[in-house]
């Protein structure tokens, strides 16, 4: 993989603006993207809250 590998640069760019507070701007993949690219645990977790939301609104 180069440095100049395009989809590398956007994904590290994204998380640099996710990192200094523009995590809310980003689409849901780019935020589960950059979550793993800066090892976000706090983020992570934000993923099984999302499934039991869905779970409960399947089962309503």
């Amino acid at each position: 993989m180069s440095y100049h590998d395009p989809e590398p640069a956007h994904m590290a760019s994204k998380a640099r603006d996710a990192k200094v507070g523009g995590f809310n701007v980003l689409s849901t993949g780019g935020k589960l993207a950059v979550t793993l690219a800066l090892n976000r645990a706090d983020w992570l977790a934000l993923i099984p809250q999302a499934a039991r939301f869905i779970r409960d609104e399947d089962e309503a």
